[in-house]
């Protein structure tokens, strides 16, 4: 359970009736849209062909400019795509192994001496993820040297024995980008530029600043959506900064698995699964249909890619608000492509008083679980995540419910006794308040 806040997970329910009409699933979104549950771009291609594709919602409130197909979003943890991409490449070129310890550029992280720079790709290293540490929104949204962000990930120390497990850390792609500028001599977005977005005449991806055209603000929703601060693309480099719209991306993961960025052996291995994480991508099973892609979250932008490679089915969201559950969006997309029926859900929310509200305030510890909760009021009740991570919003639904729409989760309150119900995926923590 302890996942669901650390990890946000892809599902899709694929069936074969099979009809395309988009016109259920473009309602779909119009309410969402009303309702203030979602501002972005989505599209759906096969073999390169658009069949659907929406923009809704504003890049920038306060002047009012409308989003667009060219509108540029931070795509947060897809950028791991490309800088494995970038991994690859350097290793055909034979200038570099996959076998290399980290010891020989990083000697003072934690166990470093018995992980490989392999082991960073698919998450095997032990090492602490720094953007789960509290103090990295105190400074997150300021320039920061490598030196500082190596002590950050330093302190936190190994979190296992290298390759004895595998657990999702930023940290990894962080030390590999600069690996990867070390040993290339080229900065991050020198590489991106010459190994995939040239090639592939992607025109609209870089790295924060690095162009004419800026991304769109993002924001969260307190009763009514607010700018969120971004980090600055420094902190996160190869782990989460890279800027893009949805048209390059589909051009970028169709070049991939169509060989034009990297060679097939290169390809094989960086689809193989271990533990459940590739090598910067993920991959998922249902039905006959094997799907790989990613997914990412930062700073109030959401993204997620998903890519059928045996019919050619791409499947992309980028956005700048969000307060939804997400892979429902993705799950509808998918589901008119079918043909499937898609249910409009009822997005009207109950109104309840600042007084009530705040019986529900305080932190929840279960006993179940290693897991703390917090809850505080600000423009309605929200929840803290674990680990240092921002709040979210939390929808009332009446009788002490609440549903938290990012994790497809409902959240029951018994403020007279002091305690609290977690519902997701059918599993149910109780919790009690400090």
């Amino acid at each position: 359970m302890y996942k669901f806040l650390a990890t946000i997970l892809l599902s899709f329910s694929i069936n074969h009736s099979f009809a395309q009409n988009f016109s259920r699933f473009d309602q779909f979104i119009d309410s969402l849209q009303v309702y203030n549950k979602f501002m972005g771009n989505i599209t759906l291609r096969k073999n390169g062909e658009v069949l659907f594709e929406k923009s809704v919602g504003f890049g920038n409130i306060s002047t009012s400019e409308e989003l667009s197909r060219d509108s540029k979003f931070r795509v947060a943890s897809i950028s791991k795509m490309f800088t494995a991409v970038i991994y690859f490449k350097t290793l055909e070129l034979g200038k570099l192994s996959g076998n290399q310890k980290l010891s020989e550029y990083f000697p003072s992280i934690p166990k470093s001496d018995l992980i490989t720079i392999d082991n960073l790709l698919n998450h095997r290293s032990g090492i602490y993820n720094y953007t789960t540490d509290e103090k990295f929104f105190n400074y997150k949204t300021e320039p920061q040297t490598s030196e500082f962000l190596i002590n950050r990930i330093i302190e936190g120390g190994s979190q296992f024995i290298p390759r004895s497990d595998a657990w999702y850390s930023n940290s990894n792609f962080l030390l590999l980008t600069f690996i990867l500028e070390k040993t290339n001599g080229k900065s991050l977005q020198q590489q991106i530029r010459e190994w995939i977005t040239e090639p592939l005449e992607m025109t609209n991806t870089s790295l924060p600043g690095s162009n004419e055209h800026p991304e769109v603000n993002s924001y969260s929703y307190f009763n009514n959506w607010k700018i969120t601060n971004t980090s600055d693309p420094s902190v996160l480099l190869g782990a989460g900064a890279i800027v893009s719209t949805t048209e390059d991306l589909a051009k970028f993961v169709e070049g991939l698995f169509n060989e034009k960025l990297i060679e097939k052996k290169s390809l094989y291995k960086m689809i193989s699964i271990e533990d459940g994480f590739g090598r910067g991508i993920f991959s998922f099973l249902f039905d006959e249909h094997i799907i790989f892609g990613h997914t990412g979250g930062i700073d109030g932008f959401q993204s997620s890619i998903s890519y059928f490679p045996e019919i050619g089915l791409l499947v992309c969201m980028l956005s700048n608000g969000m307060n939804y559950n997400y892979t429902e969006i993705t799950d509808a997309m998918i589901s008119s492509y079918w043909g499937d029926e898609i249910v409009i859900p009822n997005l009207k929310s109950i109104i309840i008083s600042v007084e009530q509200l705040e019986k529900y305030v305080g932190e929840y510890r279960s006993n179940e679980i290693s897991l703390e909760l917090s809850f505080t009021l600000e423009d309605g009740l929200r929840i803290a995540y674990p680990s240092g991570y921002e709040s979210a919003a939390l929808s009332p639904k009446g009788n002490h419910t609440f549903e938290f729409n990012a994790v497809n989760a409902k959240i029951t309150f018994s403020p007279e006794k002091g305690k609290m119900q977690l519902n997701q995926g059918g599993e149910t923590l109780m919790f009690t308040r400090r």
